[in-house]
């Protein structure tokens, strides 16, 4: 039961948690904010942010990480704006550079990478603008074992879906017929055409099912592939009763697959031999954009999955009765809030958020311009709300 205190200590500048991945430690859940510097450490049993670390450093732009990943006490972050690899220690909180993986000519670069994987004793990055693929020993200290070059191909993107096959990882293309493919045992990596599709302009999602791999295209059409024969079959018996988009995760739970909407917050899930039936998250977003998704990529843990809102709200679905509830989560003392209210103003000034609340406004403006709005009083309550809207991320 949480205390009075914590109650009144809820998290108002949620947007704060926005992270693009999620991982666990400890029956944590740690979130690295895409807005700012900051790592949080929610415990999912009291539901608390019981710690935060703030990795600033004057040098960096936004976004720093886009992706980290955890490797048993250690976390690593993943460059994305960020100049290098960074590695946390989480039992010390110690925060140490990497050097050595980053050519100095490429720390200047915008998007370097889009994700890491672990499999077989390694770290493969996974580029985006920076078009290369890196193998990172774990157990000699994340050196440099394996790098492989694909900039010949052109700008060629990863969906950041990907499976863990025949020790081979397979990441399809979002905006290309090709898949990258890294051979865990043999440590190399090349980049296959997946052949016989027509109209086929990239994949969203991979996913392995009893049957094979299956691929998902930017339409929400399914395929069959077989990476031994290059063989690959649209399967029309699964086309959608209802259309959507799905973003770039799928999980398996049972016989239960899910898939997470693109632009709208809903998860669609389909059990074997089923169509695929709609489940809404409790949320409304807006001002996100026309080319926001609505939700970063989740983790399952045991028949729980943890998903994060565009806005950074958590919510949690039950894999087993398919429900999703809103996932609260508190300060523990006014240290952690203070923190989080400095971070607050500098996320404030992440355009994107600046802009929807500017929007909000430019709208009212216009509604009062042109004898739109109902009364006065009426009028000077939204401006009201709408400034009380920015309070919060001051």
């Amino acid at each position: 039961m949480l205390s009075d205190y914590t109650m009144r200590k809820t998290i108002k500048n949620t947007a704060l948690f926005s992270s693009q991945f999620i991982q666990i430690w400890n029956n944590k859940l740690i979130l690295v904010s895409i807005y700012t510097d900051l790592i949080f450490f929610i415990d999912l049993d009291k539901n608390q942010v019981t710690e935060m670390l703030w990795c600033q450093n004057e040098k960096y732009i936004e976004t720093l990480f886009r992706s980290f990943c955890r490797l048993d006490d250690d976390l690593i972050l993943i460059p994305y704006n960020a100049e290098d690899f960074v590695k946390i220690d989480l039992n010390t909180k110690h925060v140490e550079d990497i050097s050595g993986i980053i050519k100095n000519e490429e720390k200047v670069k915008a998007g370097k990478f889009l994700c890491g994987i672990k499999a077989g004793g390694y770290l493969w990055i996974i580029g985006e603008n920076l078009r290369k693929v890196i193998g990172l020993d774990i157990q000699r200290n994340y050196v440099k074992a394996f790098e492989y070059d694909y900039s010949d191909l052109g700008e060629v993107f990863w969906s950041g879906s990907y499976i863990i096959h025949n020790n081979m990882i397979y990441i399809p293309g979002r905006r290309s017929n090709q898949i990258l493919e890294i051979d865990i045992i043999k440590q190399n990596a090349k980049v296959r055409q997946i052949s016989g599709l027509k109209d086929v302009s990239g994949f969203l999602d991979i996913v392995y099912l009893e049957d094979g791999i299956h691929l998902f295209d930017s339409a929400g059409l399914e395929y069959k592939w077989d990476p031994q024969y290059d063989l690959t079959e649209y399967l029309e018996s699964n086309e959608l009763e209802e259309f959507f988009l799905a973003s770039r995760q799928s999980f398996v739970y049972k016989d239960k697959l899910f898939r997470v909407a693109l632009f709208e917050d809903s998860l669609y899930i389909r059990s074997t031999g089923e169509k695929f039936c709609r489940v809404s998250v409790p949320c409304r977003q807006n001002n996100l954009g026309n080319n926001y998704t609505h939700f970063h990529d989740g983790y399952a843990v045991g028949r729980y999955f943890y998903i994060q809102s565009r806005d950074g709200r958590l919510f949690c679905l039950d894999m087993e009765t398919a429900k999703v509830v809103e996932y609260p989560v508190y300060d523990t003392n006014d240290e952690i809030g203070e923190l989080r209210r400095i971070a607050a103003g500098k996320m404030f000034n992440k355009m994107d958020i600046k802009e929807g609340i500017m929007e909000n406004i430019e709208d009212l403006i216009d509604s009062l311009y042109q004898g739109q709005a109902a009364n006065e009083r009426k009028n000077f309550s939204k401006i009201g709300k709408i400034i009380l809207e920015m309070i919060k991320f001051i």
